[in-house]
């Protein structure tokens, strides 16, 4: 049968299944922060999504793709932060902690002083 739009049966079901679909996604959500792993795939779909960068681009189409980009990255992120504030403030300190170290190995492998503090932000900064 189809939905029909004016009959407030076929609403009321709609309805229903969209919040029980959004609670069982928040479920979900909730385990893969519970894991390390979880966090890591997180956090790298927030950084492709260019949630923590600049999405200015002199070309307009590319400018607004990477807008897009940033706006699908902000509502995972939204849902992220429902789900689990700590988990997701947890993911942002291992974030942080793995540009510090991947700096130290970058500046012990080139011996290059780290002046500007970068270390101290997430990895996220896409230099195209």
């Amino acid at each position: 049968m189809a939905f029909n739009a004016a009959d407030p049966t076929h609403i009321s079901h709609r309805k229903s299944r969209q919040r029980r679909e959004a609670k069982e996604l928040q479920r979900a959500v909730r385990e893969v922060l519970k894991t390390h792993e979880g966090r890591l795939m997180c956090w790298s779909l927030l950084s492709s999504a260019r949630v923590f960068a600049n999405v200015f681009d002199p070309d307009p189409m590319l400018m607004a793709f990477r807008t897009a980009q940033q706006e699908f990255g902000r509502k995972v992120q939204a849902q992220l932060l429902d789900a689990n504030e700590e988990a997701y403030d947890l993911m942002t300190r291992e974030a942080r902690a793995r540009g510090k170290q991947e700096a130290a190995l970058e500046a012990a492998l080139w011996g290059e002083e780290d002046d500007d503090d970068r270390s101290s932000r997430p990895d996220d900064y896409d230099a195209d």
